[in-house]
């Protein structure tokens, strides 16, 4: 379990855990959201192994494990994490 920080806009920022390790161009689930790892934050990690600016790509609503199923089963590589 790895441990990352992960700003939005760089204003929303969270600490989250990942099963496997993140890098540029990942996509990873936040419960009802996508978030796009865009880069590597210039202002270095504190609480994680990394800090990565990222773009918020899709919001879930009430379909979020229907629409991940789908990008499971299309191979897309989609990262879940939960927050720390």
């Amino acid at each position: 379990m790895e441990l990352y920080e992960l700003v939005l806009n760089g204003e929303d920022e969270k600490v989250v855990a990942a099963d496997e390790p993140l890098s540029v161009g990942d996509a990873v689930a936040l419960d009802d959201e996508i978030w796009l790892v865009l880069r590597e934050s210039e202002q270095g990690a504190l609480r994680g192994r990394a800090r990565f600016e990222c773009r918020r790509a899709l919001v879930l609503r009430r379909r979020a494990q229907e629409l991940i199923d789908h990008a499971s089963e299309l191979q897309l590589k989609i990262t879940e994490a939960r927050e720390n």
